[in-house]
């Protein structure tokens, strides 16, 4: 009896851990990626579209996200990409996209596209 209560207790822990929706863990379903270019293809009053293009992404590649992060007036934006198969060929996909951004006042701004520590694009852009 004893131990059919602790083997039932033990299962119930089991599928309680792996049916968990902890979001945490999603992080390992993207991927960094480096665009090749970065550029500002419209700005209205208090937003800027940029454009971004990489040349040689991958083919397992989904949706782009962009993260976001602000100190004052300079922006720092880190691209990630759903990776949507566990297993690729190498293959060169050629990908464009686009991110807009608002800023919550006139005023000259600086964003940064980063890759892990390393900034690889920074464009100043002024909002009148």
């Amino acid at each position: 009896m004893k131990l059919s209560i602790l083997i039932l207790c033990s299962m119930s822990m089991l599928v309680t851990i792996s049916c968990s929706t902890d979001q945490s863990v999603s992080d390992y379903n993207f991927q960094s990626v480096v665009p090749e270019q970065v550029e500002v293809v419209s700005q209205e009053a208090n937003s800027v579209t940029f454009g971004f293009y990489t040349s040689c992404g991958s083919a397992c590649w989904g949706e782009f996200q962009q993260i976001v992060s602000s100190n004052g007036n300079t922006y720092e934006i880190k691209t990630m990409a759903e990776v949507t198969a566990e297993l690729c060929t190498h293959q060169c996909v050629p990908y464009d996209w686009e991110y807009t951004i608002e800023v919550p006042e006139p005023g000259d701004y600086t964003f940064q596209f980063t890759h892990r520590d390393s900034v690889y694009h920074s464009l100043n852009v002024s909002f009148p």
